[in-house]
């Protein structure tokens, strides 16, 4: 990202190209996100486990997990927090409400 990054570059890396749908263009990128994620999650298996990042958490800040507005929020180690928000993530793409599966259905 760097020192040249301005929050308005984002608009131009998802805008579709002229032939595609906006919204099938947005999925496909939003999948290839979290296979990234799942491949940096894989490298980092070893460095941080259970044991060694008991919270989620960064500058000084703890992320808890809830997957909804409606369940408290739970203390989690790392590992367990992005499994569970990789999990809930798979399960939105999953869902043919969401994301559907068939070509030219309405999202």
């Amino acid at each position: 990202l760097g020192a040249g990054f301005r929050p308005e570059h984002l608009e131009e890396i998802w805008r579709a190209p002229a032939d595609a749908q906006h919204e099938d263009w947005l999925a496909v990128n939003a999948i290839d996100s979290l296979n990234e994620v799942r491949l940096l999650f894989s490298i980092l298996d070893g460095y941080c486990t259970d044991d060694t990042c008991r919270t989620m958490s960064a500058y000084q800040c703890e992320y808890k997990w809830s997957a909804d507005t409606h369940t408290p929020q739970l203390s989690c180690s790392a590992p367990q927090y992005v499994r569970q928000a990789i999990s809930y993530i798979q399960a939105m793409f999953d869902d043919v409400l969401i994301f559907p599966q068939a070509p030219g259905e309405p999202y």
